[in-house]
């Protein structure tokens, strides 16, 4: 290729100054990188010249359209691809015009702009990242023959089958394509008028009706014309007739009559024509596209070349057939080339896809393709959707990281490790240092070819990007936004595979610490976490009593006696409430100690539990350690679990507002008392909660920490998740969870939209929506007790005095609901 570059150094420096790039997509004008190119053949019988090896496509290409009412699609695979060819000067400079004359007759390009309509020879020639060049075939090879006739055909030097030539009775004719030479217009046919003179004009004028909403009588009036002429000769009425001068738009005559004057073909017969529909106007879209479409009747588009023959304005073509010569290609064919910018679009990203997810160690999917697409391209699933579930994951990575380690600290500090990990600055530079092929590169929402539905994914090689400082990389894209993508691709990872396991290895091949220690399958299971929850005959008027799985309530009896005995208490929460039995017990033990010391025996936590079981000595230590691991375990595992279940198009408010309904500390509280998880049977705000509680109240309505909640009964419940998960690792949680949330994750699922947002929320929307000011003001009273005010454009709307602040806040926000009604 090198002889090819000093050769064309002339025409090059001619081109760059001469290019107009014409709404062509961008993979047709892309360069070549050397002379060795790849063949690969369409089921539609077009061959495709690539300038790198096609990776395998990991979802079929279905190419749609709308007819009608209905959608439908053609699927286009690979008959066979990446056949190594060879170019010299000769046929790359063949296969390159073939496509320039091809690509013009699609955007009807006149021939006398050719020069300044051409693709840019030198970008091919210096090369890129990756092309696609259209050949034709012959036996699953490149007919260079062909072209060489097509490029003669479209420069006027030759010309194809004259229609006057072809048998006019075949049926075939309305599926050939024909070219006038003096223009180069590609035409398709819908009648011929064999014998003019013989045929009447009331013959010519019912074929029009036919296709029109004009009927015959005001056909008459049209052409200014009598019940006589209609028996005339079509010829007569084409060439002869003298119209009155009041006629109006009789062009499509007159013409003909001027091809009479020049060439007197009156004799022959006459066909009517209608030029192809062009490139730029024809619509087919991508799945992603056409499910995004929210009404399909409103978007009808064409869909091929050949229209339908409707008469709007009387204007019909007509032309003797001696002016018509057979294209080279059929209708069929012709609308394969139209679908090839829907169909390289979707190969692109696809190939984009799969070189980004090879080079992070994991699998190309459809997930992936969607973990770093924008809302703007993909609004029912995307990254900022993902990123919401990948987030939880690796909370509970780095949760397990950071406890697995010495414990000679305190949960705090544990806390404060696993954020210096897991926050966005960290993995956002994280994420830049270790990129393989720069992502940030690789994400964008809509790119300059709008046109043409482009890529979330830029097309710019690996190879012609270097490591950037990271000042840059917060100017090109915030480092906020590569950890969202980060998260993302976490999430898009566990939805494929359904497995932590396989999350793992992602992140030990980026080598992120929450990696440091060896997978095991007790801590990354290879079987699923994700449930199948039935869902029962539900109501959005269903109280948090009808969704509990009910157990044994205890008596007073029962209660005091099991406060006397813990021991009997824990043997009772493993046969009838966990129905698991610990293999170490003190790591229960520790779980309903809510007092003791932060410091014990430096060992990791592995060891630390076997020492006590070997020792046979109980941990002095408080359960803040479980609580934190179950904190993060409970939140993965209804995260996951919900995700998938959720009967209707979410957003990631709706995620997070899952998190809100069903891991907040009055959700787990409840749950608490009604397994009866508790510490002290006989402390007074636990007794004060139980009484105050309201368990037959609608579940759809968010009452949020309106009473008190003792934070100690949802520590105490994480506790011992985190207790379950490490005696017996995900199996007894899965279990032990599936049981608690056997109603609740159906409910939400289904009636999350129902569920009342937090009054504090619901205050903020209101004034919002009102585009009013709201103000809430808080004091302290003399008693000691604080007094909170809601005020909407000065005037108060909510009032409520506590002795605890967040419930006054909270009470005086729902007095405000309920004065606005909301």
């Amino acid at each position: 290729m090198s002889d090819l570059k000093s050769e064309c150094q002339e025409i090059n420096n001619w081109f760059i100054k001469n290019t107009f790039q014409y709404e062509i997509p961008y993979c047709f004008t892309a360069s070549y990188k050397n002379d060795k190119a790849y063949l690969s053949i369409l089921s539609t019988n077009i061959g495709l010249v690539t300038s790198r090896s096609i990776l395998q496509n990991y979802r079929p290409i279905k190419i749609y359209h709308i007819d009608g009412p209905s959608t439908e699609y053609t699927e286009i695979y690979f008959k066979n691809v990446n056949q190594e060819i060879s170019f010299d000067y000769a046929s790359i400079s063949k296969v390159f015009d073939y496509n320039v004359r091809l690509q013009m007759s699609w955007y009807m390009l006149s021939p006398k702009n050719i020069k300044s309509h051409t693709i840019n020879f030198h970008n091919f020639i210096n090369g890129g990242y990756r092309n696609y060049l259209i050949v034709p075939l012959i036996n699953d090879q490149i007919d260079y023959d062909f072209m060489q006739e097509f490029i003669k055909q479209r420069e006027g030097q030759v010309n194809g089958q004259c229609l006057k030539d072809m048998n006019l009775d075949d049926q075939k004719l309305n599926d050939y394509l024909f070219y006038i030479p003096k223009t180069q217009q590609v035409n398709c046919i819908y009648a011929i008028i064999s014998q003019p003179w013989k045929q009447t004009v009331d013959e010519y004028f019912n074929l029009i009706s036919e296709n029109s909403k004009f009927t015959i009588e005001q056909l008459k009036e049209y052409y200014c014309i009598d019940e006589t002429i209609l028996k005339k000769s079509i010829g007569y009425f084409f060439y002869e007739h003298q119209f009155k001068t009041k006629t109006e738009n009789i062009n499509p005559i007159l013409q003909l009559r001027s091809y009479q004057n020049q060439y007197n073909q009156r004799d022959l017969a006459l066909v009517i024509f209608k030029q192809v529909t062009t490139i730029q106007r024809v619509q087919y879209y991508t799945e992603d596209q056409v499910n995004s479409l929210e009404n399909k009747s409103q978007n009808l588009k064409i869909h091929t070349c050949k229209p339908k023959l409707e008469i709007n304005t009387l204007t019909t073509h007509i032309m003797p057939i001696s002016n018509l010569f057979r294209y080279p290609f059929s209708v069929d064919q012709y609308d394969n080339f139209l679908m090839l910018p829907t169909f390289l679009l979707e190969l692109e990203q696809q190939l984009i896809v799969s070189e980004f997810a090879n080079s992070i160690g994991i699998e190309p999917s459809l997930r992936v393709q969607r973990a770093i697409s924008r809302a703007s391209y993909n609004r029912d699933i995307n990254y900022e959707l993902l990123e919401t579930l990948g987030d939880s994951i690796l909370k509970y990575l780095a949760t397990l990281q950071v406890s697995l380690g010495p414990q000679n600290t305190n949960e705090n500090i544990l806390s404060d490790q696993r954020s210096q990990i897991v926050n966005n600055n960290y993995i956002g530079k994280h994420l830049f240092k270790y990129q393989y092929f720069g992502l940030f590169y690789y994400v964008r929402s809509l790119g300059h070819q709008t046109k043409w539905f482009s890529p979330v994914l830029q097309n710019i090689h690996s190879n012609h990007i270097q490591p950037e400082p990271v000042k840059q990389v917060s100017a090109t894209m915030l480092v906020s936004f590569l950890a969202d993508i980060f998260e993302s691709l976490i999430a898009s990872v566990f939805l494929d595979k359904d497995s932590l396991y396989d999350v793992y290895k992602f992140l030990l091949h980026l080598r992120h610490p929450v990696c440091y220690y060896p997978a095991t399958e007790k801590y990354y299971p290879k079987q699923p976490i994700v449930q199948q929850y039935q869902f029962p005959i539900m109501h959005n008027y269903m109280s948090f009593k009808d969704l509990i799985n009910p157990v044994r309530q205890l008596s007073e009896l029962e209660k005091q006696h099991f406060q006397k005995n813990q021991i009997e208490y824990l043997n009772y929460l493993q046969s009838e409430v966990i129905e698991y039995q610990f293999h170490n017990k003190y790591i229960l033990y520790e779980s309903f100690r809510v007092q003791g010391s932060n410091m014990d025996i430096d060992l990791p936590l592995e060891l630390y539990y076997k020492f006590l079981l070997n020792s046979n000595t109980p941990s002095t230590r408080g359960h803040q350690m479980l609580e934190l691991l179950g904190d993060a375990v409970l939140e993965c595992y209804i995260m996951c679990n919900c995700f998938n279940q959720i009967m209707f198009k979410f957003t990631p408010t709706n995620l997070y507002k899952i998190k809100m309904v069903l891991l907040s500390n009055s959700f787990l509280s409840k749950i608490a008392i009604c397994y009866n998880i508790m510490h002290n049977f006989q402390d007074p705000a636990i007794i004060q909660f139980i009484e105050s509680v309201k368990l037959d109240e609608k579940f759809t309505y968010y009452n949020g920490n309106f009473v008190r909640v003792p934070k100690v009964l949802s520590d105490t419940f994480e506790a011992l998740v985190g207790a379950l998960f490490m005696d017996g690792g995900w199996q007894p949680v899965c279990n032990f969870l599936q049981k608690v949330y056997l109603k609740f994750i159906p409910f939400v699922c289904t009636y999350l939209n129902d569920i009342d947002d937090h009054v504090i929320d619901r205050v903020h929307q209101y004034s919002a929506s009102k585009q009013g000011h709201m103000d809430i003001k808080s004091f302290k009273q003399e008693n000691g007790q604080f007094c909170y005010e809601i005020r909407i454009d000065g005037q108060i709307v909510g009032r409520f005095t506590h002795e605890h602040e967040r419930v006054a806040k909270e009470k005086a926000c729902e007095s405000a609901c309920k004065k606005l009604k909301i």
